[in-house]
């Protein structure tokens, strides 16, 4: 039970380890990357044409960490006490994977196929011709789409984070907890 219990909370750990790295990898290098350089190259719409697709097969893969999370979380549960920790780790678990669900299956869909409409616009923005008000509108409504997206996908890596740190948490040995909190009872009062 105890080997059971241990590759539980490794694939857990893990699946959380893919979704948040491969938020990062995606917010913090390659659109940090991919959308300055192409648009110094002349080449504006390059970049959304390469980190869409790459977002798409993401969504696939998050959908399996989804899956790992929530049977992982609750096999969890039935192998050890459902304590607070369990709780909270559920209750975090659940509100990423149901976000991630709407960021990956309706907003990013979405996006993608204004995308394909708006990319042609930058491109004669870009060569500074001017755009018709019905132009304008539609890339301002993929511009609030996009940046809508961005903002709950932020929001979905805290959520992901203090899941993890709730599993990481409960995973802490009961002795050491234990101590710890003797430690800072004792620190409390050496310090009153």
């Amino acid at each position: 039970m105890r080997f059971l219990l241990g590759l539980t909370r490794t694939l857990v750990a893990l699946s959380f380890g893919l979704w948040i790295g491969g938020l990062v990898f995606f917010g913090a290098i390659t659109a940090a990357i991919m959308f300055p350089m192409t648009k110094q190259a002349g080449q504006p719409a390059l970049a959304p044409q390469m980190v869409g697709p790459m977002l798409s097969r993401f969504a696939l893969v998050c959908a399996v960490c989804s899956v790992v999370l929530v049977l992982g979380w609750a096999l969890d549960g039935v192998l050890t006490r459902r304590g607070k920790g369990w709780m909270a780790q559920g209750a975090l678990t659940l509100a990423a994977v149901g976000l991630g669900t709407f960021l990956n299956f309706g907003l990013l869909p979405q996006t993608e196929r204004d995308q394909s409409a708006v990319l042609p616009l930058y491109a004669r923005a870009v060569e500074g011709n001017a755009l018709s008000p019905q132009e304008a509108a539609l890339k301002a409504r993929f511009d609030a789409g996009h940046k809508n997206f961005n903002r709950l996908a932020g929001i979905n890596i805290y959520l992901l984070i203090g899941a993890l740190a709730c599993l990481m948490a409960r995973t802490l040995p009961a002795r050491e907890r234990a101590v710890e909190r003797e430690r800072e009872r004792v620190g409390f009062f050496a310090r009153s």
